[in-house]
């Protein structure tokens, strides 16, 4: 798991867009926050843009009722109906300060990836 958060790259998506710039990412364990919220020197999301929503708490709101309750019963469908998912994590991404030097991509395209 350390050895992960070093690496010069992540590829990767998020879980909401909001119109006003948030950018919000649900995860069970967190294993990909230490990258997308600092590690990282590269990062890139690749996003399906109906995950764009007018505003923070929708973006927050799309998570809840929307994103994880598929991937809940996504997880239960591989692994047996005790093996689910869970909401373990929120990262709620605003902005870069300037004084860190890292590459943040975010590649919308126009059709539907993910949850």
């Amino acid at each position: 798991r350390r050895h992960a958060t070093l690496a010069d790259f992540y590829i990767g998506s998020v879980n909401g867009i909001a119109e006003t710039g948030e950018i919000v990412i649900a995860s069970a364990t967190g294993s990909q926050i230490p990258a997308y919220a600092y590690t990282g020197r590269n990062v890139i999301w690749v996003v399906g843009a109906q995950k764009i929503v007018p505003n923070l708490d929708a973006a927050i709101r799309r998570v809840r009722d929307y994103a994880y309750p598929r991937e809940d019963l996504h997880m239960k469908q591989l692994y047996g109906p005790q093996v689910g998912s869970l909401i373990g994590k929120i990262l709620i991404f605003e902005k870069e300060s300037p004084l860190v030097q890292r590459n943040i991509q975010l590649l919308l395209v126009k059709e539907v990836l993910g949850f």
